[in-house]
């Protein structure tokens, strides 16, 4: 599956370096969070329901594509330690 070779460790990803957005847990407090997302290749599933992000499929995969080499979480780290300041 092309998305889930671009994942960091085969799983991992950061939704919005791919366009998608970022659902995150009320519970955590943000210095505990990370910005990592996990995906596995049983999670897919069809649906008829209708989009609920502003990307294509094909634009994902290139998202994925492009992401795949240079994950970025030093913008999240930045931005939980001005948080917690």
């Amino acid at each position: 599956m092309q998305i889930m070779d671009c994942c960091d460790s085969g799983e991992f990803f950061i939704p919005s370096q791919v366009g998608l957005p970022e659902g995150r847990f009320d519970d955590i407090a943000p210095e505990d969070d990370h910005c990592w997302f996990e995906l596995s290749a049983d999670g897919f599933e069809p649906t008829a329901k209708p989009a609920t992000a502003e990307v294509s499929t094909a634009q994902l995969v290139e998202n994925f594509a492009a992401a795949k080499e240079h994950w970025r979480d030093s913008a999240f780290q930045m931005q939980n330690q001005e948080m917690t300041l």
